[in-house]
């Protein structure tokens, strides 16, 4: 094996995620999980590792716990820019840090500052969730691999998740279902049927973090049911789920009200549905479109890294057309390249020629979300297009399929692999072509969130907050202007974890209705939600022994999603050596690698240099921060020192010689220039959060906080030299 190959394997066995265990608790239609995470330091060097993870986007933050080297640590939700700065502070300090933030909709970033050689970390993110009825099946999911994205990030480079081939962790799942089970519980994860217990109502399963974890099961508790708690500040909130009328009770209503499909097929054949994905969306969609009729306008959009229509825009399904969009559906394959869904969605909407219709969606989701997905949501919303969502693959990214749908008032539907595509899809389709039922109760005042439009057979959530409830929750659904269905749901209290717990989950509802970020920042913290607008930490009191602030940066990767690359990190091992595009890949990685330590250049991130020539004190002294922040900050590829004679060349020779050169004499070079650069910032606010707690850590003791402020005063006094 060659030497760049045992060095691009060093590189992943000394990733310090090793496994995760999940523990899953039902009780009627709330479910609370918690998600522990193992890591440990491999290395000889003291390290900061950075791991990003989906979470359901409906989910509600119960409980942090770290637990290092066997001892249990408690944090608290902060404002998150105070919880940065506790952070980047800790970490500059020397001292074990850890923080969790919402980086977007769905996505949580963890980060790990000065574990030390050996150090083991255990993180436990207890969450809330809700359960979700159709099929005549309970469904519980929880996402547990991000995929390749398509598109630009919004989040910052350090945070962007990727994904690696070497990567693999364990999953073991525990789950307990407090409902009267009719059957046992079923995943797309191993079954261990020696953890059969008590009925079926408990059972383990193992796997990797390489799918979405599913199950279903089936009980005897109602689908329509509603469950109350108490908050602390005396607010009594609700959650109840609605299950809308049966479709033998609306083909009357449909008949009078029902008109011919206009629908536009719009199918993900990019590179991320290779395998089942594409398999599986082949299936479904050639015994699926048998519901459509004579009458009915469609058309089928393939998209990539491009966009094909079959045809210039929905036709009558009959015919040449018909022979076409078939002949189309039965050849789809993976071929098109990236995943560019925002301008194959432009392309269904502007096919409608500003008329009303409905688009449905099959893709795996694996794009960023971005002020174009926005501005395409507002022009359906305007034009009454409404948008059916189909998940497809391991690694779904649900919360822009939730986005579209619910945005629209259609429906989402993750694929279930115990049932047939074809059902599922078919019952997506009936969906699409019955008649609208809108949804109205009994609840006013105080918050309500509750589904405008709902669909036979699909549960859907509604959250309500206010002093007082009713004795009853009333539901009207109707079609059109007739009634068609009246229920009454009764209120079931809740108490212990579980009151907390659907607490949570109507405060994190709440909150996305406050538009002031002032407000948002307020209520999320009053109750102790993570957000945009705040974020978990921990700092432990004492320091590590041999950090000096600047730990190792290690990324944490995904593993490859199991639909798209069905194999392993240790098959890839064992056949290393006869990989020669494998091997190319590495020689070269390393190549690279082995260039910019012996250059010491970075050959990703643009410096801004100081000018040769500048013309004024600002000039030098923004320039000199803004090299600060490239060269003091730890995530960057190569980080360096600065000297005296780097502040000299600079053009503050009298000033090192009168004020620094001294200081460096009698404490520490680094040190001086660390401190004469916070000066420097009191008066510009150029430096990082994370630059400037680490020149604070270098500078403590150096001169007090009060000697900085006298020097900016001084330096503003005197900027022309």
């Amino acid at each position: 094996m060659s030497y760049s190959q045992e060095h691009q394997r060093a590189r992943h066995q000394n990733n310090p995620l090793k496994q995760a265990r999940l523990s899953v608790e039902v009780q009627g239609i709330l479910a609370i999980s918690t998600l522990r995470q193992t890591f440990h330091n491999d290395s000889d060097t003291v390290i900061e590792s950075l791991y990003q993870f989906p979470l359901p986007s409906d989910a509600a933050l119960l409980d942090l716990e770290v637990t290092i080297n066997g001892q249990v640590f408690q944090g608290e939700v902060q404002p998150r820019k105070q919880a940065q700065r506790a952070y980047e502070t800790g970490v500059a300090e020397a001292k074990r840090s850890v923080m969790l933030e919402q980086l977007d909709d769905g996505l949580y970033g963890l980060s790990l500052g000065n574990l030390a050689e050996n150090d083991t970390v255990e993180i436990a993110i207890t969450i809330a969730s809700l359960i979700s009825h159709g099929d005549g099946m309970w469904h519980y999911f929880m996402p547990t691999v991000i995929g390749p994205r398509y598109g630009y990030s919004r989040v910052s480079a350090e945070h962007t998740p990727f994904n690696s081939i070497f990567a693999e962790y364990p999953l073991a799942v525990e789950v307990t279902v407090e409902q009267e089970l009719t059957g046992e519980i079923r995943s797309n994860l191993q079954s261990d049927k020696s953890g059969l217990s008590y009925g079926g109502k408990q059972q383990s399963f193992s796997g990797y973090l390489d799918e979405q974890l599913h199950l279903s099961w089936s009980s005897s508790l109602t689908p329509s049911y509603a469950y109350q708690a108490r908050d602390q500040y005396g607010n009594s909130n609700l959650i109840g789920l609605i299950q809308p009328p049966k479709p033998r009770q609306l083909r009357w209503f449909e008949r009078s009200v029902k008109q011919s499909a206009n629908v536009q097929l719009v199918v993900d054949c990019s590179g991320s549905m290779s395998g089942l994905s594409i398999q599986q969306a082949r299936q479904g969609l050639q015994q699926a479109l048998s519901q459509f009729g004579e009458s009915d306008l469609v058309n089928l959009i393939r998209f990539g890294s491009h966009h094909v229509t079959t045809l210039k825009g929905p036709g009558p399904f009959s015919g040449r057309n018909k022979q076409q969009l078939l002949a189309e559906i039965e050849t789809l394959n993976a071929d098109l390249g990236g995943t560019n869904l925002w301008e194959a969605l432009d392309t269904a909407i502007e096919g409608f020629g500003g008329k009303s219709g409905d688009i449905l969606l099959l893709t795996d989701g694996q794009v960023w979300g971005s002020d174009y997905s926005n501005k395409l949501l507002r022009k359906a919303q305007q034009q009454g297009i409404r948008i059916f969502t189909v998940g497809v693959g391991s690694s779904v990214s649900n919360e822009i399929l939730e986005l579209l749908s619910k945005g629209t008032q259609a429906n989402m539907l993750l694929l279930d692999q115990h049932n047939s595509m074809a059902r599922q899809l078919s019952t997506l389709i009936e969906q699409l072509n019955s008649a609208k039922i809108t949804c109205s109760s009994n609840l006013e005042g105080g918050y309500l969130q509750q589904p405008k439009a709902v669909f036979s057979g699909v549960s859907q959530p509604m959250y309500y907050a206010a002093p007082t409830l009713p004795e009853a929750v009333k539901l009207d659904f109707n079609c059109g202007d007739s009634l068609v269905e009246a229920q009454q749901l009764a209120i079931e209290p809740v108490s212990g974890v579980w009151q907390k717990a659907l607490n949570q989950l109507v405060s994190q509802q709440q909150l996305a209705s406050f538009s002031d970020e002032g407000q948002a920042e307020k209520f999320a913290l009053m109750h102790q939600l993570m957000s945009r607008h705040t974020a978990f930490v921990f700092v432990d009191k004492a320091s590590v022994e041999g950090a000096d602030g600047i730990p190792t940066m290690v990324n944490v990767p995904q593993m490859q999603p199991k639909a798209s690359m069905m194999i392993n990190a240790k098959a890839c091992y064992k056949e290393a050596p006869i990989m020669e595009l494998t091997s190319r890949v590495i020689e070269a990685d390393y190549a690279m690698e082995s260039f910019e330590d012996r250059h010491e250049v970075d050959m990703f991130t643009p410096k801004k240099r100081i000018p040769s020539e500048p013309q004024s004190f600002d000039d030098i002294a923004i320039a000199l921060l803004e090299e600060a922040n490239i060269r003091l900050d730890r995530r960057h590829q190569t980080p360096k020192p600065f000297s005296l004679i780097a502040l000299t060349d600079a053009g503050f020779e009298s000033f090192v010689a009168r004020n620094l050169q001294p200081l460096a004499d009698e404490k520490d070079e680094h040190a001086a220039v660390c401190w004469w650069l916070l000066s420097l910032n009191k008066l510009y606010s150029v430096l990082s959060v994370r630059v400037e707690a680490y020149c604070k850590a270098q500078a403590k003791g150096l001169h007090p906080e009060d000697d900085l402020k006298v020097m900016a005063k001084v330096l503003s006094k005197h900027r022309a030299f």
